[in-house]
């Protein structure tokens, strides 16, 4: 009993091990066309043509690799009743693997494209 007992564990073990390296490999999109595909299959509508008009948003870079994750940044600009229109801010974004979207830091939180890829090399 307790030989299978041991061999129980060491298998346990192996299957635990294998499942954080394979967290570790987590899907890498290679383009923000393969983002966009994932996100709209998930049943998401971050990238769909009325919310990115609704938030006067654009992609501003492609996708940018830091530490195993992948980010991106986008602009949004804000329009008001009138002829009210606001400054257009950036806004560092994560990819998670299964195609979500993740604000990082504050939305709208740089006043450049430049600002928001500087805190990305950080």
């Amino acid at each position: 009993m307790e030989g299978f007992k041991r061999a129980i564990t060491k298998h346990i073990e192996l299957i635990n091990k294998n499942m954080k390296e394979g967290e570790k490999k987590m899907k890498q999109f290679k383009t923000m066309q393969e983002v966009k595909q994932a996100n709209k299959q998930i049943g998401n509508h971050f990238f769909d043509k009325k919310t990115m008009e609704f938030f006067n948003s654009k992609i501003e870079s492609s996708l940018i690799e830091k530490n195993e994750k992948q980010y991106f940044i986008t602009s949004e600009q804000f329009t008001g009743p009138g002829e009210y229109i606001g400054k257009r801010l950036y806004t560092i974004r994560e990819v998670k693997p299964n195609g979500e979207i993740k604000t990082i830091g504050e939305f709208q939180g740089y006043n450049t494209k430049q600002e928001a890829k500087k805190e990305l090399k950080k």
